[in-house]
């Protein structure tokens, strides 16, 4: 090692220079690089990170700029609201029937319809047959049977479900 000394003080000046200004300082560059390393590809993942939310946010956007506004999504739940407890108010119900006055004897369901025995009067007939034909889907009366029962009707009703709109 001696001989390396002592043709380093017999070099030139500015080699002398060079070397004890340069090899600390590529010394310090090598230690700083070797620092930076971490911070650098923390970097990196941090900005692929940061491009792929964007890229997420950007098709969310996206997404919620092609659906319609809140508004307009509640006038449609309004109107399909209001088209359901329609077609819900024309369906055919038991109790709907009985409520016009009649009293209900005998009912046994099926899946076609059923057969319904009623005790009513005259005009409770008439409102029967008016809220049967007011129903949707149509109810189709297969047969009926009306017999005198002291001052009531009874009528015997087999009612079936029309497929045909």
């Amino acid at each position: 090692m001696s001989e390396w000394l002592i043709r380093w003080q017999y070099a030139p000046r500015h080699w002398q220079w060079l070397t004890v200004l340069g090899v600390p300082l590529l010394l310090l560059i090598f230690s700083a690089w070797w620092w930076l390393q971490p911070l650098r590809s923390h970097r990196q993942l941090l900005a692929k990170q940061y491009q792929q939310q964007y890229q997420h946010y950007q098709a969310r956007l996206a997404q919620l700029i092609a659906q319609p506004t809140l508004l307009m999504q509640q006038q449609q739940n309004q109107q399909l609201l209001a088209s359901l407890q329609a077609a819900d108010s024309a369906t055919f119900s038991l109790a709907a029937l009985m409520a016009d006055g009649a009293a209900l004897e005998k009912w046994q369901p099926d899946a076609q319809g059923g057969e319904l025995t009623l005790l009513l009067s005259w005009s409770h007939f008439q409102q029967t047959l008016a809220y049967l034909a007011s129903r949707q889907p149509p109810v189709v009366i297969n047969t009926l049977l009306l017999q005198r029962h002291g001052e009531q009707l009874r009528a015997t009703i087999s009612l079936g479900i029309s497929n045909a709109q």
